[in-house]
């Protein structure tokens, strides 16, 4: 079930359209006050003791570890509230990727399919 709908705000973030969803969380496309565009993961769990929650911290907290790693998208910015709620989430934003498929779609052949699933299993060190 989505909780949020387009047009609904998130501090200065402005959904502009679904992006998909997992156990825990949404993932908007959301414009930023600068007028960027940026992909909004938004916490569905609202208790900070949660185990969601402490996940979520963990990645925020590993995403600042690594910084700008090839292959990684960066954490651009995050949101952890003392007592979050439907209208104050726990929320990150980064840039949106794009899917792998769009993005060898002119060159399907085997070696650059290859290269580009290497350079997103490098394992970070």
């Amino acid at each position: 079930m989505v909780r949020y709908r387009e047009g609904h705000k998130i501090g200065q973030l402005r959904l502009v359209r679904y992006l998909g969803s997992g156990g825990n969380a949404e993932v908007w496309a959301a414009d930023r006050a600068d007028g960027d565009e940026v992909a909004l993961k938004i916490l569905n769990q609202t208790k900070p003791d949660s185990d969601a929650y402490k996940r979520f911290c963990r990645e925020i907290a590993t995403l600042r570890q690594l910084g700008s790693r090839s292959g990684i998208l960066p954490l651009i910015d995050a949101h952890l509230p003392e007592r979050p709620g439907k209208d104050n989430p726990a929320w990150l934003t980064m840039p949106i990727a794009t899917p792998i498929l769009a993005a060898l779609a002119d060159e399907p052949r085997l070696p650059v399919v290859v290269n580009a699933v290497a350079t997103v299993a490098i394992p970070c060190t």
